[in-house]
């Protein structure tokens, strides 16, 4: 049985550093194929007759859609601006975080995931992490609304 993963995140849940475009790319791949293991570990476990409640569970049938869902539009998501890339890598981490909740789930349940293992591993995730103050993003809208705060007056 495939046992509980914690995964430690940095200082306070973020770290000094500066998010790229191709950190946030890395992430979706991450997340990409994290989902497609667990979608196989939940087909596995369905495909041995076993059902899953459809609502008003921690884990329910609608939980994990609505998980699918989340990941799928985070994926799909461009790294337009680099200086949102931030706040975008956050939303993934929390994304990855709930996906270990659901791999834990699955490894407490005993679902298959192919021949060597109940579950798959956890995906190792790009180390580059979040900038200032939530991204740079928001310290330069910050500073053009001051701008314009400035010029009204």
């Amino acid at each position: 049985m495939a046992r509980r993963y914690r995964r430690r995140w940095y200082v306070h849940g973020s770290a000094v550093g500066l998010v790229s475009c191709d950190d946030v790319k890395a992430m979706q791949t991450s997340i990409a194929t994290y989902r497609a293991e667990l979608q196989a570990s939940m087909a596995g476990l369905i495909a041995k007759g076993w059902s899953m409640p459809y609502h008003n569970e921690a884990k329910s049938s609608q939980t994990w859609a609505d998980l699918v869902g989340a990941c799928v539009g985070f994926e799909g998501e461009s790294c337009l601006v680099g200086l949102f890339a931030g706040t975008q890598y956050d939303r993934g981490r929390q994304l990855i975080t709930e996906l270990d909740a659901w791999r834990d789930w699955l490894a407490a349940q005993k679902a298959p995931s192919g021949a060597t293992a109940d579950v798959p591993e956890p995906v190792p995730v790009p180390k580059s992490d979040v900038g200032l103050a939530g991204g740079l993003g928001m310290a330069l809208a910050a500073v053009i609304v001051i701008m314009v705060l400035h010029e009204l007056h």
